[in-house]
């Protein structure tokens, strides 16, 4: 990949992940009712990491796990929380190991290996979202032995719940913004197959 491409693929993983943060702002990060963790934002970075790569993709989610750390009230006193955050959140950047398929399948219109590489893509990345969660708090935390059941139920639901919220977002913005998926400089298709789509 050329400098200018890397710089391009770098400024794009920034801005994605600010627009995560702000979405990740704006929506409640907790439905209290029923206990369910939200990662809305989530959505850009498993895009990113459909259009970028691993690398990339792990590089975006720990960066939003990080911009979230920052809100945290007295950090000191939430290692574990901080820690579980950053690693679980950079689990997002998963979905980049079908980049390729996803691109070039989009690419040649098999619309159907489209679809499976999007929805294993995204419950892939968001499972180990909660899993690595649900680890790394039961690692921590000495209490969390009294409530395991009641933690793994909350990460198992949450996980359904995002997978589905994050599916219907990128389904939709696949069916709208086809191209999205597939950046100019990517380094997954030739440029004669490149050119011919940008023709289309």
């Amino acid at each position: 990949m050329k400098a200018a491409d890397r710089i391009i693929t770098f400024v794009e993983g920034l801005l994605l992940t600010a627009l995560a943060f702000l979405v990740q702002l704006v929506f409640p990060q907790v439905v209290q009712s029923f206990d369910i963790i939200l990662m809305i934002g989530g959505a850009l970075v498993v895009l990113y990491a459909l259009r970028r790569g691993v690398l990339p993709g792990f590089f975006s989610g720990a960066l939003l796990g990080c911009a979230a750390a920052i809100m945290i009230e007295q950090p000191a006193n939430h290692v574990p929380e901080i820690i579980s955050l950053i690693l679980s959140t950079s689990m997002l950047g998963l979905a980049g190991y079908f980049a390729r398929n996803l691109q070039r399948t989009l690419h040649n219109h098999r619309m159907f290996s489209v679809y499976l590489n999007l929805v294993t893509s995204v419950i892939v990345s968001v499972f180990a979202l909660f899993l690595v969660r649900f680890v790394i708090m039961q690692w921590f935390d000495p209490a969390v032995s009294e409530s395991m059941n009641m933690l793994l139920k909350e990460n198992g639901l949450s996980a359904i719940v995002n997978s589905l919220v994050i599916l219907l977002i990128l389904v939709v913005l696949l069916n709208t913004m086809t191209k999205a998926f597939i950046p100019k400089n990517t380094p997954y298709i030739s440029r004669k197959e490149r050119s011919r789509l940008l023709n289309d």
